[in-house]
């Protein structure tokens, strides 16, 4: 049952999530124009490796360290204690280091180092602590109250170009409000309590294998935008962080259960509960499955008509590019469950880091070989054969542990009730109808053919899906 509450937490804020971009990214679009969303993108990916070295892979070791001993207030204190002056030291480090780098850089100074606040702020995140005690409630409600806050600011206080410094100002203090606010709860669970230098050293090693995995996941998510910065023009960044947000969007829905069930198979995993994972592990991925083949062709179907009113005249061809960066979807929200709830839990970080390191070896080598000529284009073809490329090597690596064509064999059905959906779609297009209407109208449309294929198919997951639904209706109406 908690899982499920904390499911519902956690997608209820991923919704909003969802929401907000699709109100402030065309506003920003407009305002800031494709150059202004690109040299904030392009400044906030260099900056972003200078904030991977300050979170050192201790979120992730974090709640999976604190799952471990929640039932314990002595080690639990001591384990926070830890690994918060760990992260103090880390966050120190990064910034030192990113002084060296600004002393030798010469462009974009001033976002350089505005942006720069987000590595510092890195050090009073203590969401880890409270995911890992599966306190997504506290979470959701303070992360959602300053995100609002912020909305309301960015309409009030940014209205032109030249607004672009107060825009990335405002980002920051709606982040580092929604983490403070967490801080008065920490007593609660927290003692005070002495540690050793060697008891905060002692997690270096570990953090660092998890350090090494994210790294490489991160830098190639986060190269495109650099690569296209130094290989094409500002407007081409703009073009495919504009156009990655949408995808975005959808990963935050599709990793939802993922970031919710990592520190209950922790858990299980300490209590060497593995049946109980698998099972976990089966169900998430079929129902992962479902929703990821619907939107990546959902996606696809409205995005010529979406991108034309969403972003504005100023971003042309970032339909195409969006299209492009659909199989992402799947690929990458596939993926985060084997490695979030299989590979992370089991302490298998040395497949987990192969399968990234692959993804950021032919990252890399696409990215240099088409952005030049394609720009945004050829960083989305970059991204989405890379995704492929990482999730293709985390079912090499896991193919003896788990069964595969369980959650495997409803694809065909789901591809092709994917398929006729974009077809109608694509027909749609050429309707009549205002531009934002035609969305709406295909969006509705969309999902019910998707799902009534689907059903006409029998298909297990949506059955299963239906009769959980079903149950809860019920009871309620018991009530």
């Amino acid at each position: 049952m908690k899982i499920a509450k904390n499911f519902i937490y956690n997608t209820s804020y991923q919704i909003l999530v969802l929401l907000l971009p699709l109100v402030t990214v065309p506003y920003i679009a407009r305002v800031l124009g494709p150059e202004g969303v690109g040299a904030k993108s392009y400044t906030f990916s260099i900056v972003q490796y200078f904030i991977l070295i300050a979170i050192l892979g201790l979120d992730a070791y974090g709640i999976r360290e604190v799952a471990k001993v929640k039932d314990n207030r002595k080690k639990l204190s001591e384990t926070f204690k830890s690994l918060f002056i760990l992260r103090v030291m880390t966050v120190s480090v990064a910034f030192i280091l990113f002084c060296l780098f600004m002393y030798w850089n010469t462009g974009f100074i001033s976002l350089f180092w505005i942006q720069s606040l987000y590595i510092v702020i890195v050090a009073s995140d203590v969401a880890w602590l409270f995911m890992g005690l599966e306190q997504f409630k506290k979470i959701v409600i303070r992360n959602t109250i300053t995100k609002l806050a912020g909305l309301i600011a960015i309409f009030m206080f940014v209205k032109q170009k030249e607004d672009l410094p107060l825009y990335i100002i405002i980002l920051i203090i709606s982040q580092v409000a929604g983490q403070v606010t967490l801080f008065p709860y920490i007593p609660k669970y927290i003692d005070r309590v002495k540690v050793s230098y060697l008891s905060v050293i002692k997690h270096l090693k570990p953090t660092l294998a998890i350090f090494i995995t994210q790294l490489a996941m991160q830098v190639y998510l986060v190269l495109n935008r650099t690569l296209l910065g130094i290989y094409s023009t500002t407007s081409e960044v703009g073009i495919f962080d504009s156009s990655y947000k949408i995808i975005s969007i959808a990963l935050a829905l599709m990793t939802s259960i993922s970031t919710v069930m990592l520190p209950r198979i922790s858990a299980l995993v300490s209590e060497g509960e593995h049946a109980t994972v698998r099972l976990f592990l089966n169900r998430t991925l079929s129902i992962t499955l479902l929703f990821a083949v619907g939107l990546m062709f959902g996606i696809a179907g409205i995005s010529g008509n979406f991108m034309g009113w969403f972003l504005g005249a100023g971003f042309t061809g970032a339909g195409s590019v969006l299209v492009l960066l659909t199989p992402v979807i799947l690929f990458l929200a596939w993926g985060s469950i084997i490695g979030n709830q299989f590979l992370l839990p089991m302490n298998r970080m040395r497949g987990y880091s192969i399968a990234v390191c692959s993804g950021l070896f032919v990252n890399v080598i696409i990215n240099v070989l088409l952005i030049p000529q394609y720009g945004a284009q050829g960083a989305a073809v970059a991204t989405s054969i890379s995704e492929g490329v990482v999730l293709l090597a985390m079912m090499i690596i896991v193919r003896e542990s788990l069964d595969q064509w369980v959650w495997l064999k409803e694809l065909p059905l789901l591809i092709i009730a994917g398929g006729v959906m974009v077809s109608a779609l694509l027909v749609m297009n050429k309707l009549p109808i205002q531009p934002v209407g035609l969305t709406f109208l295909q969006i509705i449309v969309g999902i019910g053919i998707y799902l009534v294929i689907l059903y006409l198919f029998k298909t297990k997951t949506l059955n299963w899906l239906l009769d959980k639904i079903s149950v809860v209706i019920n009871k309620r109406r018991q009530k």
